[in-house]
């Protein structure tokens, strides 16, 4: 499977860059965005889940026996210059609430107030508690045709995707 990220590129839709669909993540290690409350997507460290043991957070695999651990993501989105969630997590990191086979949350505090960031322009929002991925899988890619595209090849600003695929677009699927 190819991933925009492995060569920086954008997805193409007969040469026009398209969104892809953001949807539920379901475990730590495949969240790649959190999301304020109107909605802007947030950067997350992708694939990279974290503990936390005397102070110092430190990356778990998802191979990994986390059953009881407190899990832990972090922001890396270039916007944000501060994180406040009640003191669950620090230095950027939010702590995560997750069941395996279950979408991943992020942890509310005992105050029931949502976690907050503090972007770069001085605005303070909240966040929506559901983390979320791009709907890139191995059968299937979800995303947005841009207006006035119907189909076409579907490229990588890198190259294509297995050679020359022939794609059908289904509209409102």
């Amino acid at each position: 499977m190819v991933r925009t990220r492995q060569c920086g590129g954008a997805l193409r839709l007969d040469g026009v860059p398209v969104d892809l669909v953001k949807e539920k993540a379901h475990s730590p290690w495949e969240a790649e965005y959190a999301e304020t409350e109107d909605g802007a997507k947030l950067k997350l460290g992708k694939q990279i889940a974290y503990t936390r043991s005397d102070g110092a957070y430190h990356a778990i695999s998802r191979h990994d026996n986390v059953a009881g651990r407190p899990l832990f993501i972090r922001l890396s989105d270039r916007s944000v210059v501060r994180v406040d969630d009640d003191g669950l997590a620090s230095r950027g990191y939010l702590k995560l609430r997750w069941e395996r086979d279950e979408p991943v949350w992020l942890a509310v505090p005992a105050s029931g107030r949502r976690p907050e960031v503090t972007l770069r322009d001085g605005t303070t929002v909240s966040l929506r508690t559901g983390l979320l991925r791009q709907a890139w899988h191995e059968d299937h890619i979800r995303f947005r045709v841009p207006r006035g595209v119907g189909t076409g090849r579907v490229t990588i600003d890198c190259g294509p995707i297995a050679g020359d695929p022939l794609l059908r677009v289904r509209r409102g699927a």
